[in-house]
């Protein structure tokens, strides 16, 4: 005598199976919602170049500080060295155009100098000085890095010769008013010393503006 099929068994494990998922082989899609930012790729990048220097910029170095795989990688940036063109470029964006913007936005318009550099100093201010200084230290190791930190001096310096008033001279006082700020930063690096940057650019200030 046959037995009978023990169906309630067969609906049980095919319950199961559906509650632990499909089966190994078939295709799960990937879940989007937690797919790593381009940003997030490049804020990674500045905490790797603080902390260990330009050759901390490595594939395995920043899947391993954000988790992810090379491939999620290779979803944003075609190769290392196009991640340092984009590195450099968030680089000048965030601590230069950025910073420039906010102080024209100060002046709502108007051709005031005053607020403009106001607004910039408190926004300089809030600059992370190991990005920057870092920065510096990878350019003299780096081509790339040499180019682009090249085109932020200029920037930099011809914006603050646009603060200075007009004469045959505010180019050269608005070279030595950054070449002042770029010493600051190596005088004093430490969060803790962003008076003692400030009062340096203030005192160069007071002996320009007597001549």
């Amino acid at each position: 005598m046959s037995a009978r099929p023990r169906s309630g068994t067969a609906r049980t494990k095919r319950n199961e199976r559906t509650a632990h998922g499909p089966r190994s082989g078939h295709k799960t899609r990937p879940n989007h919602a937690t797919r790593t930012a381009r940003s997030d790729w490049l804020s990674a990048g500045l905490e790797l170049l603080r902390s260990g220097g330009g050759d901390a910029l490595t594939i395995e170095r920043l899947c391993t500080a954000l988790g992810r795989t090379k491939g999620a990688f290779y979803h944003h940036f075609g190769d290392i060295s196009s991640y340092h063109e984009a590195l450099l470029g968030h680089w000048e964006q965030s601590h230069t155009e950025q910073l420039i913007a906010l102080a024209d936005a100060a002046a709502e318009g108007k051709p005031d100098s005053a607020a403009r550099r106001e607004t910039l100093f408190r926004a300089v201010s809030q600059v992370d000085i190991g990005v920057e200084l870092a920065i510096h230290a990878w350019s003299l190791r780096a081509e790339n890095a040499s180019r682009v930190v090249a085109r932020v001096h200029a920037r930099r310096i011809a914006y603050l010769a646009s603060l200075r008033r007009a004469s045959e001279t505010r180019e050269r006082e608005a070279e030595l008013e950054y070449a002042v700020f770029i010493g600051a930063l190596h005088l004093y690096p430490a969060p803790e010393d962003k008076s003692q940057r400030r009062r340096l650019q203030r005192a160069l200030l007071t002996l320009l503006d007597r001549k």
